[in-house]
């Protein structure tokens, strides 16, 4: 657990291997509906497809909300990471959504900056929820779900 903003967050964790899909889902910072506008959810779309390209993985159900995405997949490569496919989905559209306030409204930045550090976040800090997928059962309730 880690303190954060003043509320204990877990800190993710996870299992990597070819046995199980991952269900992935992780917030915007402050859940601040950053993707609730095409232009963040199509940087998201390619992050995600840059993602699945780099890490050979297999895409089964994704849905993309104002304030938090959630992700079903299968790694076909067994030396996949999560945190390398974590990093390519979302430090993409991180940058963009940075830049483009930097420019266009460097004064919302304040909304995006954490107290204690002075860090810019557009996802929320602990990496979010990581859930090991072995059962189709699970992985069919995962995709109705989303």
């Amino acid at each position: 657990m880690r303190l954060f903003d003043g509320r204990i967050r877990k800190l993710r964790r996870s299992s990597e291997g070819l046995a199980c899909a991952h269900e992935l889902t992780f917030s915007c910072y402050r859940r601040l509906s950053l993707l609730g506008r095409d232009r963040t959810r199509q940087w998201f779309l390619s992050a995600l497809d840059a993602a699945r390209r780099k890490h050979e993985l297999e895409l089964w159900a994704y849905v993309i909300t104002p304030e938090h995405v959630q992700v079903l997949f299968a790694p076909l490569d067994p030396s996949y990471s999560i945190r390398q496919v974590l990093q390519t989905t979302k430090q993409p559209v991180s940058r963009r959504a940075i830049n483009l306030l930097r420019t266009n409204r460097p004064e919302w930045l304040k909304n995006l900056t954490s107290e204690p550090t002075g860090q810019i976040h557009v996802w929320q800090p602990g990496g979010g929820y990581d859930r090991n997928v072995v059962s189709p059962r699970t992985a069919w309730s995962i995709v109705r779900y989303i």
